[in-house]
């Protein structure tokens, strides 16, 4: 009787920690920017310099911010016709260099990830322009009320369109959901850690930019 009441027990504490699954399904598709709702934010030297070198060597809370603060800089971003001499370097044949950021945004039941991708750009006004470099992607959740991992795949389509894949997973807590509107239920994978639950729904998303045309 001894041997069976251990037997429970250890099975009761085994079950208890393990995770639970949602058995609701994904969610049918994000919602993705179009196309030509994407940005490209041209910086100066110095400031490409600084945004890259946080996000290859920054922490994790130092490398959101910058994808945060890359993202917003876009909402007020100009056009090619208005750039400064202070983001266009003279390549000595009519054409400029122009170094910046790609950004775009995914949004999936209510959570939303920001994407920015370090780029350049050479070409003219009156020319065009074509991408001639770009690095790796960065990704971060755009509020803190959830976090968002994952990766970003960056590949040139032709000299004038980047493909951007975003993938990675949104992380919530059930008692933080329904404030902002996440359907719970909706989610794939749930887990409790000392007695808080968490939901994980997993992200697949894309997004082409166009480099300026004349």
């Amino acid at each position: 009787m001894k041997r069976f009441l251990s037997i429970f027990l250890a099975l009761v504490m085994l079950l208890a920690v393990m995770p639970v699954y949602a058995s609701a399904a994904e969610t049918t598709s994000p919602s993705c920017e179009a196309p030509e709702s994407g940005t490209f934010v041209p910086m100066t030297k110095e400031d490409y310099a600084r945004y890259v070198a946080i996000l290859e060597n920054g922490s994790d809370l130092e490398r959101a911010s910058a994808v945060r603060e890359i993202f917003e800089r876009g909402n007020s971003a100009i056009s090619p016709y208005s750039w400064s001499s202070t983001v266009t370097d003279p390549m000595g044949d009519g054409t400029y260099l122009v170094q910046g950021f790609v950004t775009c945004s995914h949004t999936q039941n209510n959570m939303t990830v920001y994407t920015t991708v370090p780029a350049s750009m050479r070409g003219s006004n009156t020319a065009g322009y074509t991408w001639v470099s770009y690095d790796s992607g960065y990704s971060s959740a755009a509020s803190g009320s959830y976090t968002y991992t994952g990766n970003v795949s960056v590949n040139l389509l032709a000299p004038n369109r980047m493909y951007i894949a975003v993938y990675g997973h949104f992380e919530i807590a059930a008692s933080t959901a329904a404030s902002i509107g996440v359907n719970l239920s909706l989610m794939n994978y749930s887990y409790s850690v000392s007695g808080t639950d968490y939901y994980r729904s997993q992200f697949n998303g894309s997004h082409i930019e166009y480099s300026p045309t004349r």
